[in-house]
């Protein structure tokens, strides 16, 4: 089917595009001995503030190796890390990256989190405080700030002095994204349509990314709906503006999905989501006029999340 020609969309809307080829891929892995096997203590992994390193015998749960990293916190009441080395000064400003690791906490009253330094934007979620004692795997996708073009990975254990946590697989890849679609119009309704993991982890994530001009990777203001996994699914939206980003909503516990709406006439925005056929709407209506000239639509999705199809439309009115 040529994915240009204009399709009746129920509702009084056209298909502009109409999309079932998917090209989003991951590169190269970027980190070095993320999976702690290579030195005692594990090499490549610096000692940060107000903290000690050492090697473990624990390997994450699933994981092919012997070993992983432990974080022992040495100073009472501030946060301790151990940071990625050397510094990785060869990344793209304005990419995408896929930051993903697995933590084990080892004291009751501690929490371990993941942090990619301070040069990219904080969308949702924006971190993943892990307090229990069996392993888990955490996952974000960050957007590198247009004049950025490095940073570093830290491993945090937080609380209280004499605590520690485990860190294992620790990956960094850059995200080549899907192919842009323009929209006819600033007003559009715009479909995404996926299957979601059965047994997602924290931070797994789908993005439906709208009104931003030229492409996504050279601009640092756009919109985007997101569906992402914590302890449940939520739905949200957000304005980005460089280091800036400004929550418009956010549902808690929206169940499983299988499909993301967006839906924006003028300066109104509607998110919407879909499951078992039936859509339902996410929130308030938001009425914002930030970019409200601007026609680009894109998708971002994690690893373990199915594309389905991108379907874009004139919407029908409210």
């Amino acid at each position: 089917m040529n994915k240009k020609r204009l399709l009746t969309v129920m509702g009084g809307g056209r298909w502009f595009f109409n999309q079932t080829a998917f090209t989003q891929s991951l590169g190269d892995e970027i980190v070095a001995n993320g999976n702690m096997e290579t030195g005692d203590p594990p090499g490549n992994w610096n000692e940060g503030a107000n903290a000690t390193k050492s090697r473990q015998s624990d390997e994450r749960t699933g994981g092919s190796g012997s070993y992983s990293i432990k974080v022992l916190e040495s100073s009472d009441g501030v946060n301790s890390y151990v940071v990625s080395a050397p510094t990785y000064a060869t990344l793209t400003g304005g990419a995408f990256y896929y930051l993903s690791g697995w933590m084990k906490n080892i004291d009751a009253n501690n929490g371990l989190y993941i942090n990619w330094g301070d040069s990219q934007n904080n969308p949702v979620p924006s971190g993943g405080f892990h307090s229990a004692t069996e392993w888990a795997k955490y996952s974000f996708i960050r957007k590198l700030l247009l004049d950025r073009t490095s940073g570093t990975i830290r491993l945090y254990t937080s609380n209280n002095n004499g605590t520690s946590g485990l860190f294992d697989d620790i990956s960094f890849k850059k995200i080549t994204p899907n192919t842009n679609k323009v929209s006819p119009s600033s007003d559009m309704n715009v479909d995404f349509e996926y299957t979601l993991p059965e047994s997602p982890h924290y931070g797994e994530s789908l993005q439906l990314l709208y009104r931003f001009n030229n492409v996504i990777e050279s601009v640092d203001s756009y919109w985007y709906a997101t569906v992402y996994y914590t302890t449940y699914w939520r739905c949200a939206l957000l304005f980005v503006s460089g280091d800036t980003v400004t929550s418009k909503l956010n549902v808690a516990d929206i169940g499983s999905t299988d499909a993301l709406r967006v839906k924006v006439i003028g300066n109104e925005h509607r998110v919407y989501t879909r499951s078992t056929g039936s859509w339902t709407q996410r929130g308030a209506a938001i009425t914002d006029a930030t970019n409200n000239t601007y026609r680009g639509v894109n998708v971002l999705y994690s690893p373990e999340v199915t594309p389905l199809a991108l379907r874009g439309s004139q919407p029908y009115p409210f």
